[in-house]
């Protein structure tokens, strides 16, 4: 059944290898279960990595925008 996974600085202590392996991964569990994927992050590039793997279909919140 479709869910929403929400995910609280979940890239935060991986190198970039690593960061590229989960978000595929995560990819895979978008298309194959058809969850949305919300991103809590204070990493500035987190949204067009996401974006990258993802499309439109990520939604990234920065954390401590607009202090």
């Amino acid at each position: 059944e479709p869910g929403v996974l929400f995910l609280d600085e979940p890239f935060h202590a991986l190198d970039e290898a690593r960061e590229e392996k989960a978000l595929e991964l995560l990819r895979r569990v978008k298309e194959t279960h058809g969850w949305q994927i919300v991103i809590f992050s204070k990493d500035d590039d987190m949204e067009s990595r996401g974006r990258a793997v993802f499309g439109e279909t990520v939604m990234v919140h920065r954390l401590g925008a607009g202090r």
